[in-house]
């Protein structure tokens, strides 16, 4: 190691780098940020850690407010581990000493708040005491006693964690041992003793402290003795030595806020040395603390069997002549009770057989009258006490001194109650009548609890066939309702498992001669049937039914049993029900309605029961009633998904009971079967009703008919074709221009849900394809209107392809009520294939309006949910404003502005926050990558390719030979970065342009295909054209929004030595766009379409859906314009005009 000879001392000169660079770190931070120091502390870590021969004077290298800063920081366990605990340590090894300013009287000021105060707050590891004898080496001026401001001082401090030469130095400086001021009000001598210093209590207590200062709580020095967790009797004796020779008495029965004295405190722990001592020093064993309650009151209220320290209270004060009353407040008597229990009550709480014995004993001996009915606040008697906790000699005792049995508690519960209420069905209850009958005590075996129940309702509940057995026999009402209207026999249908308990229930009452009512109804109608059928027992609904019970009662939801047999679908429950009803010659109501109006029939067809339902038909369910709603049993059964042969079968067995089903019946909302069946696909339903004569021109509320409804099912193409063919052979005519409520034919309706092949059989059929709607609206502004992912471009050719073969013409300049043609819902909803479609079939563009912003909006609107919807909007508005110039319309200013709120309000370049995961990640698109193909690479592998030579090899095989030679032009202006983008390509009408651009966050390579056209002279008009209204929307949104925009918006005009234009800057939206080669005099830029403008975005609102939702369903869809110039394979997405 490098050394130099400086004044005759030796330096070490790595040690002076560390303390430059310690020195720089210090220069770096805001020191009343803590987060800031916290870092500081972990820097300074390795430097401290290994400083090796001479030490730093720190005051050289920090302020001492930076010194007690760092220093309380440094010991803040919860924010600092190794770092913090090697600086204190650092500081102590440099032979630091704490010399706070002085004040403008020459004095340290003593209120301050030191790194040992915070120590004490923290404290909580096992070496805590050596930590605070070391701070105090720091903090090693005694003649000032540092306060916070909770008035905890320094030598509080030294006091708690017991430094012995600092309290002595402490005192000799002439520092009051008492030391008064904290906030808690313990002292010095309460903190050494709480934690246990003995040396430093009597240190402090022989310098005068005061034996009898309490603290908040109104705690002395003896009630922290006294409360401590061992019998420290030395200790006490010590302090009352030491007072004795101070002849300073010490308060021995000094009481604390809540009353309790020392003696208190002693015998609450236990400590019987202590008790002695305390009685031997005349401690009043009297003394009541605020709960009423004297030291024996506590002794006594111990779980554990005090008896010696009893004895030993006794005796002590008989040596003393002292007189301990035992009958204060919560004394002897027998009747008196404390807030809650008589002594009797807590006896047989605990089931104390014995004690009660002794207890009843001694007061006959001394002719003291006990209320064995005595009541808690609960309402509880001892009896129910004995009863709850199952001490059955504790309960006999009771009732053979007098229990009353029938004195309810606040529940209502008896002591009945409480026996049938058990788990286990023993002999429990026998005994209970049997020493009653002896005591010649009746009981009330019907009384009823709050909720109502009886004891024979509780005995019921837990299947106690032995006790409800003799229950009866005692008296108990086998009919008797508790408060929800439940009798025993419906108790008994609501338990969870069948047993034979009904059974022996029924023969005990035939025994009894005392007849059960079997049709009694609870609060809700239920019928003890109802709730065995509910509860699914079948044994207990047999057994009931051949008691007689009625099977036509119905609850309160108008339920009958045979409801609730056919909503559960129990085939075989519903047969025996009939079964049984026969052999009873009881009439079932098979026929009854509910609340809802729904027959049985209705509820067995609506969860599909085909079994019942076939019962029910063959026992006379009539098929045309209707519920509340209208609907008869065929249109539920022409709803159901999963059944098409169930119609079929509902018609052949009413043709066997010859009955006539009503197959036009209309519900409420006017639907009609066919309607339904349609709607669900049931196909083969739908083919049954039209064969019976179903009406097919028929409307329901909304002028609906069964062929609106046939039309909006896409996915069935040969449904509307069958509906002709069936109405044909059975020579009904359809209507195919009938109009609903909105003015919408059955066409309208095809055309708006996809139906193509449902389209092409109207139109095949007579169906008019100029019929406008209530607004106006002729099926083609329905196929241009439609909000919905994909172009419509197939659905619109196959339109005008079936009219050409029909001969029918097609208005296709038709405007609605707002004055909208279809090209124009076409251009606003973004539709480009179908544009073009139309210009081709002539639509005019004379009168052509470009959409406003609010019907653009409106659009979105509508749109924003759709997939990949703001970059394929993004492109096809480019597209469409392509085509409508070459079209031959211009685009004035109005038409740019509206295109620049679109872009803007609608954040069309947003990115997508899973971009990254989807690009690299996602299984689907690496499969579709693999299949998209430019040149010999396939997007799947471009994207992974990290080698530059792969795109320069599809650059070198895509760019004609002759053109890589051409001269390349720099455009150097405003300091733009150098990069490919700045070099002017040569002429090509199709080339692949390659653009590497370098970010901070290493972003992939790009690759753009661009369409490149020559900007002749010719060109120049005086107009912004449809590609700078574009690029200025782009950029105007990318500013709006704060956009980070990486790259300038630029036109590369192609051709030899043209120049390129100049966009706005990074947070600027476009201003001007110039041309060196095509501006004229006026500075005005003059373009025409097919010109490229490129926008490159970094960041943007994080609301656009992922990568997978805005591209991957481009590719897979195959859904990118026709007319779209533009493959875009740019992480993030870049869009080109």
């Amino acid at each position: 190691m490098a050394r130099i000879q400086d004044g005759g001392c030796v330096v070490n000169l790595i040690e002076r780098s560390n303390l430059e660079k310690v020195k720089s770190l210090r220069e770096q931070i805001n020191w009343k940020n803590a987060q800031e120091r916290y870092h500081l502390l972990e820097k300074l870590d390795p430097f401290i850690r290994n400083w090796e021969d001479q030490l730093p004077d720190l005051r050289d290298i920090f302020q001492e407010k930076e010194i007690d800063f760092l220093l309380l920081d440094s010991l803040n366990d919860n924010r600092w581990n190794n770092g913090g605990e090697t600086f204190y340590q650092f500081v102590i090894r440099t032979g630091y000493k704490d010399e706070h300013e002085i004040d403008e009287n020459g004095k340290q000021p003593s209120r301050r708040y030191t790194a040992l105060h915070h120590a004490y707050r923290t404290c909580g590891s096992r070496n805590e005491d050596t930590k605070i004898l070391k701070l105090f080496q720091i903090y090693n001026r005694f003649d000032v006693n540092y306060t916070d401001e909770n008035g905890l001082t320094h030598f509080h401090v030294a006091c708690r964690f017991g430094c012995k030469e600092v309290v002595e130095k402490f005192l000799e400086l002439g520092q009051d041992p008492d030391c008064l001021g904290y906030v808690t009000g313990n002292t010095p001598l309460h903190l050494a003793l709480r934690y246990e210093h003995t040396v430093i209590a009597e240190l402090l207590l022989r310098r005068g402290a005061n034996p009898n200062l309490a603290n908040e709580f109104g705690t002395t020095a003896l009630h922290v003795i006294a409360s401590g967790a061992y019998d420290n009797d030395d200790v006490a004796e010590m302090l009352f030595e030491t007072t004795d020779e101070k002849y300073q008495p010490v308060q021995i029965d000094a009481q604390t806020m809540n009353g309790d004295t020392p003696l208190h405190c002693a015998v609450d722990c236990g400590h019987r040395k202590l008790t002695e001592l305390l009685l031997i020093r005349d401690a009043n064993p009297n003394l009541a603390n605020k709960d009423g309650s004297t030291p024996l009151h506590i002794i006594c209220k111990d779980i554990q069997d005090n008896h010696d320290l009893v004895e030993q209270l006794f005796k002590i004060c008989d040596e003393n002549q002292q007189v301990l009353q035992v009958n204060a407040r919560l004394g002897t008597h027998p009747n008196l009770a404390n807030r809650e229990l008589t002594p009797l009550q807590i006896i047989f709480r605990r089931g104390n057989n014995i004690l009660g014995k002794t207890f009843f004993k001694v007061n006959d001996d001394h002719h003291r009258t006990v209320r064995v009915n005595a009541q808690d606040r609960f309402g509880n008697t001892p009896l129910h006490l004995a009863l709850k906790g199952s001490h059955v000699q504790t309960f006999l005792l009771l009732l053979n001194n007098g229990a009353d049995p029938n004195l309810a508690n606040a529940e209502g519960t008896t002591p009945l109650h409480i026996i049938c209420e058990k788990k286990y069905d023993d002999n429990f209850v026998e005994l209970f009548f049997c020493l009653n009958d002896e005591n010649q005590q009746s009981v009330q075996i019907n009384s009823r609890d709050k909720l109502g129940n009886a004891p024979l309702h509780l005995a019921l509940t837990l299947g106690h066939r032995r006790m409800a057995e003799f229950l009866l026999k005692r008296g108990a009402d086998p009919n008797l309702a508790n408060a929800e209207g439940w009798t025993p026999l419906h108790i008994i249908c609501l338990r969870k498992s069948e047993d034979d308990l009904m059974v022996h229930f029924f023969e005990t009452c035939d025994e009894l001669k005392k007849p059960v009512l079997v049709d009694d109804q609870d609060n809700k109608g239920q019928t003890p049937l109802h709730l065995a059928l509910t509860c699914s027992h079948r044994t207990m609904a047999e057994f009931l039914l051949r008691r007689r019970s009625d099977p036509n009662l119905s609850n309160e939801k108008g339920w009958t049993s045979l409801h609730i047999i056919c909503q559960q679908g129990d085939y075989d429950m519903a047969e025996i029900f009939f079964k049984i009803c026969d052999d009873e010659h009881q009439t079932v109501q098979v026929n009854a309605q509910d609340k809802l109006g729904d027959t049985p029939l209705h509820l067995s067809l609506n969860g599909s029961h085909v079994q019942t339902f076939l019962l029910l038909m063959n026992n006379g369910a009539d098929p045309n009633l209707a519920n509340a709603e209208g609907t008869t049993p065929l249109h539920i059964i022409c709803q159901q998904y999963h059944n098409n042969d169930l119609a079929e079968l509902f018609f052949y067995l009413n043709d066997v009971n010859q009955q006539t089903v009503q197959i036009n019946a209309q519900d409420k909302s006017g639907d009609t079967p066919l309607h339904l069946a349609l709607c669900y696909g049931q196909k083969k339903a739908a083919y049954s009703l039209l064969r019976r004569g179903a009406d097919p021109n028929l409307m329901n509320k909304t002028g609906s008919t069964p062929l609106h409804v046939i039309s909006r099912h896409k996915y069935d193409r040969e449904l509307a074709e069958t509906f002709f063919t069936i109405n044909d052979e059975i020579q009904q005519m359809v209507q195919v221009d009938v109009r609903d409520k909105q003015g919408w034919t059955p066409l309208h309706s095809a055309v708006y849900w996809n139906n193509i092949n449902g389209a092409a059989s109207l139109l095949k059929r007579g169906a008019n394809p100029n019929f406008a709607s209530e607004d106006g609206s002729t099926p083609l502004h329905v196929i241009c209107q439609k909000k919905f992912f994909r172009d419509n471009y197939e659905l619109a050719k196959i339109f005008f392809k079936i009219n050409d073969d029909m001969q029918q013409t097609v208005h296709i300049d038709t405007r609605d009520n707002k004055g909208r043609t279809p090209l124009q819902l076409a251009v606003a909803n973004l539709k480009p294939n179908t544009v073009d479609l139309l210009f081709d079939r002539g639509a005019d563009l004379s009168s052509f309006v470009f959409p406003s912003a609010s019907h653009f909006t409106e659009c979105f609107q509508l749109r924003n949910y759709e997939y990949a919807f703001k970059l394929k909007s993004a492109s096809d508005l480019l597209c469409i404003v392509q085509q409508l110039e070459k079209r031959g319309y211009e685009l004035d200013q109005d038409d740019a502005l509206t295109i620049m709120k679109y872009f803007a309000k609608n954040g069309l370049f947003e990115r997508s926050t899973n971009l990254e995961k989807c690009w690299y990640d996602d299984e689907e698109f690496a499969n579709l990558a693999k299949k998209k193909m430019i040149a010999s690479l396939s997007l799947y592998d471009l994207i992974r390719s990290a080698r530059r030579r792969r795109i320069d090899r599809i650059i070198s095989e895509s760019l004609p030979r002759a053109r890589q030679s051409a001269t390349y032009h720099r455009h150097e202006s405003r300091g733009l970065p150098s990069n490919p983008l700045n070099r002017q390509w040569p002429l090509s009408s199709d080339s692949l342009v390659y653009r590497e651009e370098i970010f901070e966050n290493k972003m992939p390579r790009r690759v753009t295909l661009l369409k490149r056209e020559p900007c002749p002279e010719s060109a120049r008009v005086k107009h912004i054209p449809a590609t700078a209204a574009a690029a200025a929307a782009a950029a105007a949104a990318a500013a709006a929004f704060n956009f980070r925009v990486l790259h300038y918006v630029r036109y590369l005009l192609l051709g030899p030595r043209r120049g390129l234009l100049l966009g706005g800057g990074s947070r600027q939206p476009v201003a001007r766009l110039n041309c060196r080669q095509c501006t004229p005099p006026t500075g005005k830029g003059t373009f025409r379409l097919g010109q490229c403008a490129a926008l490159t975005i970094k960041e943007g609102k994080q609301s656009t859906p992922c990568l997978k939702n805005e591209f991957v369903k481009m590719l897979c869809n195959d859904s990118l314009p026709t007319a779209f110039p533009v493959v875009a394979m740019a992480r993030p997405v870049d869009v080109m005009a």
